[in-house]
């Protein structure tokens, strides 16, 4: 993990050096209940819903979710977050 302060924000990048994934099917799993494996299979857990959450949630301050990998070598996860927004205040 690492993370970078810039004027603007600052972006944390989190990277795994798991089975990874098609970079085709980056733009699946940020979707609600959106899998790349089944959840009947016993081996993989989970409703689908943590990266669309933490994407709708780092969208509301402001920021923004990207997400690069390969299978065979990895994910890496960027979340940008701008240095100062009114986002939320504005949605209240």
């Amino acid at each position: 993990m690492t993370a970078d302060a810039h004027p603007n924000g600052m972006a944390i990048s989190i990277t795994d050096n798991g089975v990874g994934m098609d970079p085709d099917a980056t733009a699946t799993v940020v979707r609600p209940f959106q899998r790349l494996r089944s959840a009947l299979d016993g081996r993989h857990q989970g409703a689908g819903l943590g990266l669309p959450f933490a994407k709708i949630i780092i969208e509301l301050h402001g920021g923004k979710l990207s997400l690069s990998s390969a299978i065979g070598i990895g994910t890496t996860v960027i979340v940008e977050l701008p240095a100062c927004s009114n986002v939320m205040s504005d949605a209240a």
